[in-house]
């Protein structure tokens, strides 16, 4: 991949992050409206959720499979299954 191509991937990444949070801004005065901050940072936190759990699934689809070692999850580095 030339760097041309690698220039012009991150700028679209930075264009779609762009056009994400002026989304999620829009909403937030919308929401604003009807729901206290509380209720609308749920909102919120549901959307990443959701988010979070979605690429999982779609990582799992697409191969890339992770193990965890050890008695928990936490603190543990993810190794890629080939």
């Amino acid at each position: 991949m030339s760097d041309a191509e690698i220039e012009a991937q991150m700028k679209a990444r930075f264009q779609q992050s762009r056009k994400i949070l002026d989304t999620r801004e829009k909403y937030y005065d919308k929401f604003r409206k009807i729901l206290n901050p509380r209720q609308v940072k749920k909102v919120y936190d549901m959307e990443h959720k959701q988010g979070a759990k979605i690429k999982g699934k779609f990582n799992q689809r697409a191969g890339k499979k992770f193990n965890f070692k050890g008695k928990d999850k936490k603190g543990l580095k993810q190794e890629k299954n080939d």
